[in-house]
């Protein structure tokens, strides 16, 4: 049995695509004191790909993975890296974001790039929340789709059973059907789960195939649920950090408490924030609730 790992690569690798027209990830990237999301993180998770593509990866990594194998103890060999160029149109995507959505996402794009040609700053911060928007953001967040659907094509397609995993860049769990948020531009897991269901080649012939989302991210996968509320044959598992919290006070309490001043500091670590902190100007954000949706929360580390 073989594993393919598929990549959007050309969107954030600049050995394969060195012109400006990609996406730069956030601003706020400069600053290390911060949360973001820049093109470094993916390149670094594309050489880990290749490192286990030629089994060359640090003899502490290989201790702690152990044999490469299947959910049956069956080795995975070999390993294939894919670099995919798959882009669906904007009127694909509408099966998990609204056309008027969409459509100013490729209106934010044109202003950037419109920046950048006249030797301004390219990033458009006034679309979602903590989602800059920069010259390549939709092809780039279209292409990560396109790999999706490609590892997807893989799973069912394949004769003998291989399995794959998609590697791409930018993320998706965070974006919503009508808003982009956390360096999230199009849901790709949800697109990619209904692209599943939808698929031609049927597990179950003259039925929709049946299709579970296990999200793990320490966050909470706010935009995979938006788009796959109430789907029909989806189930989604999202395991997410839920930070302890003073209800009394309206304010998180898993930073480092600073008694001069009275407050929290590094706290708030869930995200989106299921609860107002008044220190911080933190909002509550809505978490979509259905029945094919299981949220489990855990406190502590």
């Amino acid at each position: 049995m073989s594993l393919t790992i598929v990549t959007n690569e050309h969107c954030f690798n600049p050995d394969v695509n060195s012109t400006g027209d990609r996406h730069l990830g956030t601003r706020d990237r400069f600053d290390a004191s911060i949360q973001y999301d820049y093109p470094g993180k993916a390149i670094g998770c594309l050489e880990a790909a290749r490192m286990l593509q030629s089994r060359t990866l640090p003899e502490a990594f290989s201790t702690i993975l152990g044999p490469i194998v299947d959910g049956n103890g069956k080795a995975l060999d070999p390993i294939g890296l894919v670099s995919s160029s798959r882009m669906p149109d904007l009127k694909d995507l509408e099966r998990g974001h609204d056309e008027q959505y969409l459509g100013r996402l490729a209106e934010s794009v044109i202003r950037s790039k419109a920046c950048a040609n006249a030797g301004e700053d390219p990033f458009i911060s006034d679309f979602g929340k903590e989602a800059d928007i920069t010259p390549g953001t939709l092809d780039a967040a279209r292409l990560a789709v396109g790999a999706a659907y490609d590892t997807i094509d893989i799973l069912l397609m394949s004769p003998n059973g291989d399995t794959a995993f998609g590697l791409v860049w930018p993320p998706g769990h965070h974006a919503e059907r009508n808003l982009a948020m956390g360096f999230c531009y199009l849901s790709n897991i949800a697109l990619a789960a209904l692209y599943a269901r939808d698929h031609r080649v049927q597990l179950r012939p003259g039925h929709c195939n049946r299709v579970v989302v296990i999200d793990i991210d320490h966050h909470r996968g706010n935009g995979t649920a938006d788009v796959l509320a109430n789907q029909a044959d989806t189930l989604l598992i999202d395991v997410s950090y839920r930070s302890p919290y003073d209800e009394s006070r309206q304010r998180f309490t898993d930073g480092q408490y600073d008694a001069v001043q009275d407050r929290y500091f590094q706290a708030g670590n869930e995200y989106p924030y299921s609860r107002p902190d008044k220190d911080w100007g933190l909002e509550a954000h809505p978490m979509a609730i259905s029945p094919n949706i299981v949220s489990v929360e855990f406190e502590g580390e």
